[in-house]
């Protein structure tokens, strides 16, 4: 799913079959209420990986990095 917001700001959310073992190494690493989350950000994106179950799920946007990372949090579901 993709959403274009205010300021012409975009945010992309998708899923996908995997495991966070095979993102690229680095990024910050943090844990919300037992969910790990990956955060990676490069040309002016930030990208928000964490584990639903065997789906890889991410959240993508230009807009503020801890805004992002606080809408990840939002959304994950412990399976």
């Amino acid at each position: 799913f993709a959403y274009r917001g205010v300021g012409d700001h975009t945010l992309m959310c998708q899923m996908f079959e995997g495991s966070l073992d095979e993102l690229p190494q680095g990024g910050e690493a943090r844990e919300h209420n037992g969910i790990e989350f990956r955060i990676f950000k490069e040309h002016g994106l930030t990208l928000v990986f964490w584990m639903e179950g065997s789906v890889v799920c991410v959240l993508v946007s230009d807009v503020s990095g801890e805004d992002v990372v606080q809408l990840a949090y939002a959304k994950a579901v412990k399976v």
